[in-house]
């Protein structure tokens, strides 16, 4: 799924970024509060694929945490919508992606 970045205060230059559903769902789960451990466990990602994720937004710097930078850049983009949340939560039932969803509701 392409996703357009207005904003990437990180890397200016990368303004499209095309990610798989497994990093989609990596992105919501890390913005609901998931234990990063915990996400790779249940998507079974591996560190060549975060790699290649964080190089999708140029973040390269292994001394930062891209993990942050990464949320940020989709958050200060809108791209975090409930409709992705509910997405992944239908795969993955977790309480931090219902908590994230019941805020959506009570902010919208």
């Amino acid at each position: 799924m392409k996703f357009v970045l207005n904003i990437n205060q990180f890397s200016p230059n990368i303004k499209e970024v095309d990610l798989t559903e497994k990093e989609i769902d990596y992105i919501v789960m890390l913005a609901s509060g998931v234990q990063d451990e915990k996400i790779k466990e249940l998507l079974n990602i591996n560190h060549s694929e975060l790699e290649v994720l964080y190089q999708k937004f140029g973040l390269t710097n292994k001394q930062r945490v891209r993990d942050m930078q990464l949320t940020t850049i989709m958050a200060m983009n809108n791209l975090i919508t409930p409709e992705l949340i509910m997405h992944t939560k239908k795969r993955f039932n977790l309480i931090e992606l219902k908590e994230m969803i019941d805020f959506y509701k009570k902010n919208s």
